[in-house]
């Protein structure tokens, strides 16, 4: 395992889109971030001026035109990312590609009442880079799925929401989902510039027999321009911890973190995020 995880990051990240090595490096960041941090406190030694001078972090990777750290430090904190451009915030459990397409969908579904079954063409415009997550045009797994527009866009207009039941390998390959899925269509938006999953903006068009509803979406699902409600998070955080919880040690969690300023003891936090029994 070690070998092929190994490969599998020399190869490139956008292959392991689709999986297990996907989730697995953001995981594995999180547990490395968290040891190490355990280590420094219990006293294991490391080189105190590891990011600069002779053979150091950057010396090593920056290369012959890489900038010097004292440039890098100039500019820290001007300013802070989680205040430009923010934080955003994955409203649905699949690649954050999808979410402008299923943002706009769920807008058009609920202004028009769009069905799935009058459905007779999904058409998803992407600018040049919008899409190329998005690797799975056919997914046959919960993991490919997550990566597939077209699987994401049927599964938006068959149950109208999105959740991690939504990404089981059972889920992708129902044949309702399979058969919608074939009427997604990508196109490109020609454009001289590359952009991202979250930069830009797509278009989106549901085509049905009462006629054609379409709309341009220029901002992204979760992102400061469109920030989550409360119930879009009550939602979310239900949907991940009623699965270990319950739905009332859920529910009980969710009101102490609500009130966690006001506990006399954190301890009772703590314990509520433990599976009863």
């Amino acid at each position: 395992m070690a070998i092929s995880l190994a490969a599998s990051n020399a190869s490139g990240l956008r292959e392991n889109f689709g999986t297990m090595t996907k989730p697995f490096h953001a995981g594995h960041a999180a547990r490395c971030g968290v040891l190490s941090a355990w280590m420094a406190r219990q006293g294991f030694t490391a080189d105190p001026a590891i990011f600069d001078g002779k053979d150091s972090l950057l010396d090593t990777y920056r290369g012959e035109d890489g900038e010097p750290l004292s440039a890098l430090a100039g500019r820290l904190g001007q300013p802070w990312e989680i205040v430009e451009p923010g934080i955003y915030v994955k409203r649905w459990p699949c690649c954050y590609s999808n979410h402008r397409a299923v943002g706009g969908l769920f807008e058009l579904i609920d202004r028009y009442d769009i069905k799935a079954d009058e459905v007779s063409e999904v058409a998803v415009g992407f600018l040049p880079g919008g899409d190329t997550a998005l690797i799975s045009r056919d997914p046959q797994t919960g993991l490919e799925g997550k990566f597939s527009i077209e699987y994401v866009a049927a599964a938006t207009l068959l149950d109208r929401k999105l959740v991690l039941e939504t990404f089981t390998d059972a889920m992708v390959r129902r044949p309702q989902a399979q058969q919608l899925a074939r009427k997604v269509r990508r196109y490109r938006i020609e454009d001289a510039k590359l952009y991202s999953g979250i930069s830009g903006y797509l278009d989106v068009a549901v085509v049905t027999p009462r006629g054609r509803f379409e709309r341009r979406v220029d901002r992204v699902p979760g992102s400061p321009a469109w920030p989550m409600t409360e119930q879009d998070r009550v939602e979310k955080f239900m949907d991940c911890a009623a699965r270990v919880l319950g739905a009332a040690g859920a529910e009980r969690l969710l009101n102490l973190c609500r009130d966690c300023l006001s506990l006399s003891d954190i301890r009772e936090l703590t314990r509520a995020t433990l599976p009863a029994g």
